[in-house]
């Protein structure tokens, strides 16, 4: 029997050999339109990382709520009320206005920062015209949550009203591992805090950094003026001189 022999194919020309045998084993690239592509994308994702770390810098971080841009201060505290973004805070939360105050609640907060109680501003979800369904009439720490039926409102609700960012890492500028987060409702640390709906009379301490020699787990809602008593009508009180006026023809409290 006839020995069968290979076929081979056509000698290909001396520079492609040359170049095989000194790259053995690799096929030279000849697209020359995917490698500037390529590095487009390097620089495309160098840029976006530039950016994202000047964003982190100006301690501003920036949500999306209700097609609106809306800016959680990342700065330290103490930190004052955001009343001129309220319109989308308010969509950012999905809090209603007070409506008829049907359902009434109230709750109180403290946050303490390395031991040191940080201060709750006045006039927090109350701008000229517009009420929250979450807001406050004085600095003692006690919010007004109203509107027509109970909306679930949650610890992560009243800070995005307030403008100050709460992650389950963060709150406003200090965020771990640099600084410990710690949220106590009636005295029981909660896990998942930002999501933890609010109830009546509830105590919500959050601490940052150093305890407090004592973490409160109640507060007596009945010496705040701004809440009427259950045998009073409900009063329309002002916000001090420091807050901000009261929406014409709206009354809550």
């Amino acid at each position: 029997m006839a020995k069968k022999t290979k076929k081979r194919g056509p000698t290909p020309p001396r520079q492609v050999r040359q170049e095989a045998r000194g790259r053995p084993g690799q096929i030279r690239p000849t697209n020359d339109r995917a490698r500037a592509k390529r590095k487009a994308n390097l620089i495309t994702g160098g840029v976006i990382l530039v950016l994202v770390a000047a964003a982190v810098v100006a301690g501003i971080l920036t949500v999306r709520g209700g097609g609106d841009e809306v800016q959680l201060s990342t700065s330290l505290a103490p930190w004052p009320a955001n009343t001129s973004d309220l319109p989308e805070l308010m969509a950012r939360a999905d809090v209603p206005t007070p409506g008829t105050e049907s359902f009434h609640n109230h709750v109180h907060v403290d946050v303490f920062v390395d031991g040191r109680r940080t201060p709750i501003p006045n006039g927090m979800g109350i701008t000229t015209g517009l009420f929250a369904g979450i807001h406050t009439h004085d600095d003692s720490g006690v919010i007004h949550v109203e509107a027509d039926e109970d909306f679930g409102a949650t610890v992560g609700d009243i800070f995005t009203i307030w403008g100050v960012r709460l992650s389950p890492t963060c709150v406003g500028g200090y965020c771990e591992p640099d600084e410990t987060i710690a949220v106590y409702v009636n005295g029981d640390e909660v896990d998942d805090f930002v999501n933890h709906a609010v109830e009546e009379h509830d105590e919500i301490a959050v601490v940052i950094g150093q305890e407090p020699e004592e973490i409160p787990d109640s507060y007596d809602f009945s010496d705040n003026p701004t809440i009427p008593s259950p045998t009073a009508p409900a009063a329309s009180p002002s916000p001090t001189a420091s807050g901000p006026p009261e929406s014409p023809g709206a009354s809550p409290s």
